[in-house]
């Protein structure tokens, strides 16, 4: 068996106000998202998986772009990993940096990736669940979640469909979760 032994390589392809393209070569594919099948029906589970265990699931029955989702944790049994994972976070995203600043601060979590092209852009994004929970409140159990349908524009000159999910990394503890703000 071979092992690789190449350090991953990041490198900025385009840098504009709005967002960095970037590639990842020797990417050790430890955090990617994927696409697991459930066996019980024809669902389809979209995750961001950290060293193949889920770290968020939606679940979808309908195959529906614009139906909500179920959303569920996927660390229920792996406490060990999500702790390493979450003071990794601490260490790679800093709040109230520019995208440039953000890139490298993030660049060990890109190195994380399997190889391709990637984009790292700034978005505003509701932070809750679409029922008034912060995304860090969300549980093992499936339950409905308006936030996760996406987007479909239809117009005579223009169509406009939108249904990944969207990834977010919290810039501050959950012990700075604000209840009211969420609400």
């Amino acid at each position: 068996m071979f092992w690789r032994n190449n350090r991953p390589e990041i490198s900025l392809l385009q840098y504009d106000v709005a967002h960095i393209t970037f590639s990842v070569r020797n990417g050790k594919a430890l955090l990617r998202p994927c696409v697991i099948h459930d066996p019980d029906s024809d669902a389809g589970i979209h995750t961001l998986s950290w060293h193949g265990s889920p770290l968020i699931r939606f679940y979808t029955e309908a195959w529906c772009p614009t139906c909500a989702e179920f959303v569920y944790a996927g660390f229920s049994n792996d406490d060990e990993g999500a702790a390493q994972f979450l003071s990794s976070l601490a260490e790679w995203n800093q709040p109230g940096v520019g995208l440039n600043e953000a890139f490298t601060a993030l660049t060990p979590l890109f190195s994380l990736f399997a190889d391709g092209y990637y984009r790292l852009e700034e978005r505003e994004l509701y932070p809750t669940d679409g029922n008034g929970h912060f995304f860090w409140a969300v549980g093992n159990e499936k339950q409905p979640n308006p936030a996760t349908t996406g987007q479909w524009i239809a117009d005579v000159d223009y169509h406009y469909q939108s249904g990944e999910p969207c990834f977010l990394l919290p810039g501050q503890p959950p012990s700075r979760f604000n209840p009211q703000r969420a609400g």
